[in-house]
């Protein structure tokens, strides 16, 4: 299963959740999450992710979201990358 890029948007409104990056991040897994159970899988499954950050400040703070997206330590690999903009003024996609 190949996901394109997901940002904060609530799938209800279309919109980007406010509250930044934390609210961003839990908004962007439980979207994925969704996406991931539709095809009977979970983030157990998932070997690869791209993460986008529009602020590299925002790097300590997304990588301890991150880890409480894998809990167990068995992180898949990831690349993150600073990015100048992303849609919808988004702090995060990944």
């Amino acid at each position: 299963l190949y996901l394109s890029g997901s940002t904060g948007g609530d799938p209800a409104t279309g919109q980007l959740v406010a509250g930044g990056l934390d609210a961003e991040m839990r908004q962007i897994v439980a979207n994925l999450r969704t996406v991931l159970a539709a095809a009977d899988m979970t983030f157990a499954d998932v070997v690869s992710v791209t993460a986008y950050l529009a602020d590299m400040n925002d790097y300590t703070r997304f990588n301890e979201l991150y880890r409480e997206v894998f809990p167990n330590g068995a992180y898949p690999a990831r690349s993150t990358v600073a990015v100048r903009d992303l849609a919808r003024a988004a702090r995060l996609e990944l």
